[in-house]
């Protein structure tokens, strides 16, 4: 007769199996995903978003905290855990996550607002906008109310919001035909003259001013990126064109998810250097055979396109505004750069 043990101690047995399994899945996941990096992450999003709506857009921080920095939060609830104060005599704004992980961001007028770090360089001296003096053709000075029903219609659509969806907190629409601006309108504390963050649209302009310099023969788009992270002898990254940037065919290893833990929102809101970030990054597949969007070849760009610019941050806000902005007149965009450029 075989000897058994109660039956009642292998429920122990297996509950302490179980504690264990979870603990060790619980330590995995904490190296692999770093709930530190997240939280810094989106620390450092609250932060630089308070900050450009207070002190460039002229906007409620605790509004724009409610709605746009805690819906886009990846875990519900986790907004709760983020105390923020708004330093208005010094242009700063600090925020905190269960006070444990903090960030800082400062700004500086004429260049926006900069995640602050240790290793920051200095920040660029203050420069005031260039404001324009000559007729706007492309819309008066007062909003244009939607002539066209249709138009008008649409616009009530795309603002409305309805029980049971997503929240859109749409905040400005602008119609524009045969160079004109036909139709508009804005959500209550925006306008006009209200800024807003242009987001990825700022890949464009990247993309047009590495045009100007094509133009003007000082780069080829077929050309080796030459990053220094690339430079070793026989590192397959070596083949990556400013081309294959563009075309966001760069092969590199870096998703972007927008969760927190993916290295695009990390590169934005957790480093200083962000394209020396953003080129660490292996290859996940041969340059230019496959299409992944991703903000880490942007970034890469903008690195290259400061250098042969030149001057700093100040230079390049003088060229933009000469080859592009002004041209186009924009005059009063606010360019940003990270703590590499000063």
């Amino acid at each position: 007769m075989l000897n058994q043990k109660p039956s009642s101690m292998q429920p122990k047995r297996i509950g302490r199996w179980i504690g264990s399994a979870i603990l060790l899945a619980a330590v995995v996941l904490a190296i692999v995903y770093r709930p530190d990096r997240f939280a810094k992450a989106v620390v450092g999003w609250t932060v630089h978003s308070l900050c450009a709506a207070v002190f460039t857009q002229g906007l409620d921080p605790d509004t724009t905290f409610r709605e746009l920095v805690q819906p886009r939060i990846p875990i519900p609830g986790m907004g709760r855990l983020i105390v923020y104060r708004v330093d208005r005599s010094g242009s700063s704004v600090n925020a905190s996550f269960a006070g444990v992980v903090h960030a800082s961001a400062q700004f500086t007028t004429g260049y926006g607002c900069r995640l602050k770090y240790p290793d920051d360089l200095p920040s660029p001296s203050a420069r005031s906008l260039q404001t324009t003096s000559q007729v706007d053709t492309f819309a008066p000075s007062t909003i244009v109310a939607p002539t066209d029903s249709t138009i008008a219609a649409a616009m009530d659509r795309v603002f409305a919001e309805r029980p049971q969806e997503p929240i859109k907190d749409v905040k400005a629409i602008v119609v524009v035909k045969n160079d004109r601006v036909i139709a508009e309108r804005y959500a209550p504390s925006f306008g006009i003259d209200t800024p807003l963050l242009s987001n990825s649209v700022a890949k464009s302009f990247t993309n047009a001013l590495l045009g100007i310099l094509v133009r003007q023969g000082r780069l080829r788009v077929d050309q080796p990126v030459g990053a220094p992270e690339w430079a070793q002898p026989g590192d397959p990254r070596g083949r990556i064109t400013i081309e294959h940037l563009l075309q966001m065919r760069s092969g590199l290893d870096a998703e972007e998810t927008e969760t927190g833990f993916d290295p695009a929102t990390q590169m934005l809101f957790s480093h200083s250097d962000m394209a020396g970030f953003a080129a660490q990054h292996g290859l996940k597949v041969p340059p230019g055979t496959q299409w992944e969007y991703t903000s880490i070849n942007t970034l890469i760009l903008d690195r290259l396109l400061g250098k042969i610019v030149g001057g700093g941050a100040a230079g390049m806000r003088e060229f933009a505004g000469r080859e592009l902005f002004i041209p186009l007149n924009m005059r009063n965009v606010t360019m940003e750069f990270d703590g590499r450029c000063s």
